[in-house]
């Protein structure tokens, strides 16, 4: 048998032997619903009410269900059931963090063991529900939140509160109903803002919070900085670019610009997406083409610029030649954070470039070459002279050092050439005993023919003659030559003369 069809007995039975039993039936008053909140510290909901005037309460029922349209409620799960003396009720188990939650209370007159008398219930007063978003690029928390439903237009004024520590509250604004969001500018990154809203009702005594939202700024981590670590001579006339970026730093996107003025204006070059630390380029411009300067950028994930790097340039090596002096000018290399140490003058001499020397010219950006004392006859050095330079950071302790390689430059000299006007075949102490050029400085080669009085051409080679035909000894006498002198370039140098062959 249900409830409610024994509770028409019972009410029936007393009818008839009382007269007025159907007093004894009436239901409850219902009791009134104050407010119902959440606690910003435990998140937990409350709910309070009025008690029933009505006599020979038991018991309140609180009674929960989801706001999904306040004009519309749906069916109400009991979640709890205090005796007649509360007017409070704590719920626990409550999603009133992700969703707006309904409460309802009703009382119940328990007439016997099976039959129960209970209040009406108005529909559920809603928790305000919360939200927040937060925007990196603008460095904003927008805040959005429903009203206390059965208040609406009863509603004084919402108050936005940041939760500093337990129990510890500050007021962020103050906003009138009839506008449900607001917006926190200027927030600070990778912090924790624990936000809710306060509802007070025109009777200014009772106010209902929202959930707590404890949001997380997560901005990427910016680079301190980014170091450029240098502007070398590349492969094939090239220059080769290499930065290096806070490795804390949590961006990946960079522009890479390039100017020939160090002040501007910058021309993007290059967009690169990388999580590398350690960032290298190729820039495929004639590195001779003039003196360049680099810097990297740095853009966050809203795509506004956030760091640069300083200057790297490369170090475009010119110079000219009067004679036997060579002199050497280059730009300064920029901008190393703690500058140029030094720069070095490396020398290659013969086509196939030996290294010959290597000079420390400190902070000089100039050197010169005087080849006047170097001229040997008897031990003549190359005629083609290549430099480049190299210059190298000045780095603090701890740090790698840096270099930054210029272009090569080369030179060829104009060698003095001394051609014997006699030799001596069978010379017995092995001097003279071959006719061959004489130079100041060794040009890259050189082609001698030998002619005998008629003019026939008896010998021709590339090294000294001997003085033998087919290998037997020519006779004594007067020959003529002529030489042609290869010099690294394209033309030649061109000589003819007489030479005596005589025998001891």
């Amino acid at each position: 048998m249900k409830p409610l069809y024994r509770l028409y007995k019972l009410c029936l039975f007393l009818y008839l032997i009382s007269g007025g039993g159907a007093l004894f039936c009436q239901r409850p008053e219902k009791p009134e619903l104050i407010r119902v909140t959440v606690d910003p510290e435990t998140g937990y909901d409350l709910i309070y009410w009025q008690p029933s005037p009505s006599p020979g309460i038991d018991y309140y029922v609180i009674g929960k269900e989801v706001i999904l349209n306040p004009f519309e409620p749906s069916s109400r799960t009991e979640v709890g059931r205090v005796d007649y003396t509360a007017t409070s009720f704590e719920s626990r188990f409550t999603t009133s963090g992700v969703e707006s939650v309904g409460y309802s209370v009703w009382a119940e007159d328990h007439l016997s063991a099976d039959s129960i008398n209970y209040s009406y219930y108005d529909g559920p007063d809603s928790t305000i529900f919360a939200r927040a978003v937060f925007d990196s690029c603008k460095a904003t928390i927008t805040l959005a939140w429903n009203d206390y439903n059965t208040w609406r237009g009863n509603i004084q004024k919402y108050t936005v509160y940041q939760r500093l520590g337990s129990g510890l509250y500050v007021v962020i604004a103050s906003i009138p109903e009839g506008t449900s969001t607001y917006t926190l500018t200027h927030v600070q990154e990778n912090t924790t803002y624990s936000l809710f809203i306060e509802a007070t009702h025109l009777d200014n005594i009772r106010s209902s919070t929202s959930n707590r939202i404890d949001l997380f700024t997560d901005m990427s981590q910016v680079p301190d900085e980014i170091n450029a670590d240098f502007a070398t001579l590349g492969a094939n006339n090239s220059i080769d670019l290499s930065f290096t970026v806070d490795p804390n730093s949590e961006l990946q996107t960079y522009t890479l610009l390039r100017s020939t003025n160090q002040v501007g204006p910058f021309d993007t070059i290059a967009t690169l997406n990388t999580p590398e630390k350690v960032i290298h380029y190729n820039d495929d411009i004639g590195f001779t083409s003039g003196v360049y300067y680099y810097k990297l950028v740095a853009f966050n994930n809203c795509g506004d610029e956030v760091v640069s790097s300083n200057l790297a340039s490369n170090v475009l090596l010119r110079g000219n030649q009067d004679n036997l002096l060579i002199s050497l000018n280059w730009n300064d290399y920029l901008d190393w954070t703690g500058g140029v140490d030094h720069y070095q003058v490396s020398i290659e001499t013969g086509f196939q470039g030996i290294y010959s020397d290597s000079i420390n010219v400190g902070d000089d950006s100039f050197f010169s070459d005087d080849f006047s004392s170097r001229v040997n006859y008897e031990d003549s050095q190359s005629t083609r002279t290549c430099y480049s330079i190299t210059a190298y950071e000045d780095a603090e302790p701890g740090r790698s050092q840096h270099t930054s390689r210029s272009n090569r430059i080369c030179f060829n000299l104009n060698p003095d050439v001394r051609m014997p006007n006699a030799f001596i075949p069978n010379s017995n102490d092995g001097i003279n005993n071959t006719f061959r050029p004489i130079f100041s400085f060794a040009p890259e080669r050189y082609e001698l023919t030998i002619f005998n009085r008629s003019g026939l051409k008896i010998w021709e080679g590339s090294e000294p003659w001997d003085g033998k035909v087919n290998g037997d000894q020519v006779t004594e006498g007067v020959y003529l030559y002529h030489i042609k002198i290869f010099n690294f370039t394209n033309t030649g140098r061109e000589l003819s003369g007489q030479v005596a062959v005589v025998y001891q």
